[in-house]
Protein backbone atom coordinates (compact mmCIF):
# COMPACT_ATOMS: atom_id res chain seq x y z
CA UNK A 1 0.00 0.00 0.00
CA UNK A 2 1.32 3.45 -0.93
CA UNK A 3 0.15 6.81 0.47
CA UNK A 4 -0.08 9.41 -1.90
CA UNK A 5 -0.39 13.61 -1.66
CA UNK A 6 -1.02 15.87 -4.73
CA UNK A 7 3.02 16.33 -5.38
CA UNK A 8 3.02 18.55 -8.69
CA UNK A 9 3.38 15.91 -11.60
CA UNK A 10 2.71 13.38 -9.98
CA UNK A 11 -1.13 12.94 -11.42
CA UNK A 12 0.08 13.24 -14.63
CA UNK A 13 2.57 10.84 -14.39
CA UNK A 14 0.07 7.94 -13.69
CA UNK A 15 -1.87 9.54 -16.21
CA UNK A 16 0.23 9.07 -18.96
CA UNK A 17 1.65 5.47 -17.58
CA UNK A 18 -2.21 4.76 -17.86
CA UNK A 19 -2.72 6.58 -21.49
CA UNK A 20 0.05 4.06 -22.25
CA UNK A 21 -0.27 1.21 -21.34
CA UNK A 22 -4.16 1.53 -23.10
CA UNK A 23 -2.82 2.51 -26.22
CA UNK A 24 -1.26 -1.09 -26.17
CA UNK A 25 -5.05 -2.58 -25.87
CA UNK A 26 -6.79 -3.69 -23.08
CA UNK A 27 -6.68 -2.88 -19.60
CA UNK A 28 -3.97 -1.15 -18.07
CA UNK A 29 -2.24 -3.52 -15.61
CA UNK A 30 -0.85 -1.97 -12.62
CA UNK A 31 1.78 -3.60 -10.62
CA UNK A 32 -0.20 -4.75 -7.48
CA UNK A 33 0.47 -6.12 -4.19
CA UNK A 34 0.08 -10.56 -4.71
CA UNK A 35 -1.41 -10.67 -0.96
CA UNK A 36 -4.23 -8.25 -2.16
CA UNK A 37 -5.18 -9.99 -4.77
CA UNK A 38 -2.82 -8.32 -7.29
CA UNK A 39 -4.69 -4.93 -6.44
CA UNK A 40 -2.32 -1.86 -5.93
CA UNK A 41 -4.06 -0.01 -2.69
CA UNK A 42 -2.98 3.87 -2.84
CA UNK A 43 -4.18 5.43 -0.26
CA UNK A 44 -4.06 9.81 -0.79
CA UNK A 45 -3.20 12.01 2.12
CA UNK A 46 -5.63 14.61 1.62
CA UNK A 47 -6.54 16.74 4.88
CA UNK A 48 -9.28 15.08 6.01
CA UNK A 49 -8.79 11.01 5.37
CA UNK A 50 -10.53 9.17 7.99
CA UNK A 51 -8.27 7.61 11.14
CA UNK A 52 -8.93 4.10 9.56
CA UNK A 53 -6.92 4.68 6.34
CA UNK A 54 -4.15 4.60 8.75
CA UNK A 55 -5.23 1.46 11.08
CA UNK A 56 -3.31 -1.60 11.09
CA UNK A 57 -5.88 -3.79 10.28
CA UNK A 58 -7.01 -1.69 7.09
CA UNK A 59 -5.28 -4.05 4.49
CA UNK A 60 -6.75 -6.34 5.52
CA UNK A 61 -10.58 -5.14 5.71
CA UNK A 62 -9.86 -4.03 1.86
CA UNK A 63 -8.64 -7.49 1.43
CA UNK A 64 -11.87 -9.05 3.08
CA UNK A 65 -14.00 -6.39 0.92
CA UNK A 66 -12.26 -7.18 -2.21
CA UNK A 67 -12.48 -11.26 -1.53
CA UNK A 68 -16.32 -11.06 -0.32
CA UNK A 69 -17.40 -8.71 -3.32
CA UNK A 70 -15.61 -10.64 -5.96
CA UNK A 71 -17.27 -13.73 -4.66
CA UNK A 72 -20.63 -12.46 -4.38
CA UNK A 73 -20.54 -11.84 -7.96
CA UNK A 74 -19.51 -14.92 -8.81
CA UNK A 75 -15.77 -14.07 -9.62
CA UNK A 76 -12.54 -15.14 -8.08
CA UNK A 77 -10.62 -12.59 -6.30
CA UNK A 78 -7.40 -13.27 -8.68
CA UNK A 79 -9.39 -11.72 -11.30
CA UNK A 80 -8.73 -8.45 -9.90
CA UNK A 81 -4.71 -8.87 -10.22
CA UNK A 82 -3.97 -5.15 -11.97
CA UNK A 83 -6.60 -3.10 -10.84
CA UNK A 84 -5.38 0.09 -8.93
CA UNK A 85 -7.88 1.13 -5.85
CA UNK A 86 -7.26 4.41 -4.30
CA UNK A 87 -9.10 5.88 -1.52
CA UNK A 88 -9.50 9.84 -1.75
CA UNK A 89 -11.91 11.94 0.58
CA UNK A 90 -14.39 14.79 -0.70
CA UNK A 91 -15.60 13.53 -4.15
CA UNK A 92 -14.40 11.58 -6.98
CA UNK A 93 -14.35 13.00 -10.76
CA UNK A 94 -15.54 10.17 -12.93
CA UNK A 95 -14.43 10.51 -16.74
CA UNK A 96 -17.89 11.51 -18.91
CA UNK A 97 -19.92 12.16 -15.85
CA UNK A 98 -20.56 15.68 -13.98
CA UNK A 99 -19.80 16.55 -10.66
CA UNK A 100 -18.60 14.82 -7.38
CA UNK A 101 -19.39 10.94 -6.88
CA UNK A 102 -18.99 8.54 -4.26
CA UNK A 103 -16.82 5.83 -6.66
CA UNK A 104 -15.94 5.63 -10.26
CA UNK A 105 -14.39 2.81 -11.85
CA UNK A 106 -12.14 4.28 -14.82
CA UNK A 107 -11.69 1.51 -17.53
CA UNK A 108 -8.99 3.76 -19.16
CA UNK A 109 -6.98 3.81 -16.25
CA UNK A 110 -8.03 0.51 -14.64
CA UNK A 111 -8.49 2.71 -11.49
CA UNK A 112 -11.29 2.64 -9.05
CA UNK A 113 -11.49 5.58 -7.18
CA UNK A 114 -13.62 5.55 -3.79
CA UNK A 115 -14.53 8.26 -1.79
CA UNK A 116 -14.43 7.79 2.00
CA UNK A 117 -16.98 10.67 3.18
CA UNK A 118 -19.65 8.62 3.17
CA UNK A 119 -18.17 5.90 5.99
CA UNK A 120 -17.65 9.39 8.57
CA UNK A 121 -21.71 9.47 8.53
CA UNK A 122 -22.43 8.12 12.23
CA UNK A 123 -19.99 7.78 15.15
CA UNK A 124 -18.46 4.66 13.82
CA UNK A 125 -16.68 5.82 10.27
CA UNK A 126 -15.42 2.23 8.65
CA UNK A 127 -13.75 1.46 5.38
CA UNK A 128 -16.59 -1.37 4.64
CA UNK A 129 -19.25 1.48 4.05
CA UNK A 130 -16.98 2.96 1.33
CA UNK A 131 -18.54 2.21 -2.47
CA UNK A 132 -15.54 -0.32 -3.00
CA UNK A 133 -18.33 -2.99 -3.76
CA UNK A 134 -20.30 -1.05 -6.20
CA UNK A 135 -17.14 0.00 -7.83
CA UNK A 136 -15.63 -3.88 -8.13
CA UNK A 137 -19.11 -4.86 -10.05
CA UNK A 138 -18.50 -2.05 -12.37
CA UNK A 139 -14.95 -3.18 -12.82
CA UNK A 140 -16.37 -7.06 -13.07
CA UNK A 141 -19.46 -5.89 -15.76
CA UNK A 142 -18.97 -2.42 -16.60
CA UNK A 143 -23.05 -1.27 -17.03
CA UNK A 144 -22.94 2.28 -16.20
CA UNK A 145 -26.69 2.76 -16.53
CA UNK A 146 -27.49 0.02 -13.87
CA UNK A 147 -29.31 -1.57 -16.22
CA UNK A 148 -28.23 -5.21 -14.64
CA UNK A 149 -30.70 -6.84 -11.50
CA UNK A 150 -27.28 -7.33 -9.87
CA UNK A 151 -27.31 -3.50 -8.38
CA UNK A 152 -30.62 -4.40 -6.61
CA UNK A 153 -28.96 -7.22 -4.69
CA UNK A 154 -26.51 -6.01 -2.41
CA UNK A 155 -28.49 -6.90 1.16
CA UNK A 156 -26.17 -10.06 1.68
CA UNK A 157 -23.14 -8.33 0.36
CA UNK A 158 -23.56 -5.53 3.01
CA UNK A 159 -24.87 -8.00 5.91
CA UNK A 160 -21.41 -10.19 5.20
CA UNK A 161 -19.36 -6.94 5.15
CA UNK A 162 -20.29 -4.98 7.90
CA UNK A 163 -22.93 -6.40 9.82
CA UNK A 164 -20.55 -8.51 11.53
CA UNK A 165 -18.25 -6.12 12.52
CA UNK A 166 -19.40 -3.89 15.75
CA UNK A 167 -17.23 -1.01 14.82
CA UNK A 168 -19.40 -0.03 11.98
CA UNK A 169 -22.23 -0.98 13.72
CA UNK A 170 -25.21 1.64 13.56
CA UNK A 171 -28.25 2.45 15.39
CA UNK A 172 -30.13 2.44 12.40
CA UNK A 173 -29.30 -1.46 11.76
CA UNK A 174 -29.82 -2.13 14.97
CA UNK A 175 -33.37 -0.93 14.41
CA UNK A 176 -33.70 -2.87 11.25
CA UNK A 177 -32.44 -6.25 12.63
CA UNK A 178 -35.27 -5.36 15.27
CA UNK A 179 -32.34 -5.42 18.04
CA UNK A 180 -33.33 -1.82 19.16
Amino acid sequence: MRYVGAAPGGTMRYVLLALALAACGGRPHWPGDPTMYGVDLVVGTDPGMPAFVSAPDFRDRVKRDLELSARYFGRDPAELAGLRVVFVVLGVRCPGYAGFWLGCYDNDTNTIAVDTTLTLIGDRPCVERAMLSHELLHYFIGDGAHTDPRWRQFGPLWDALMWDRQDCWTPYQDQWQGRG
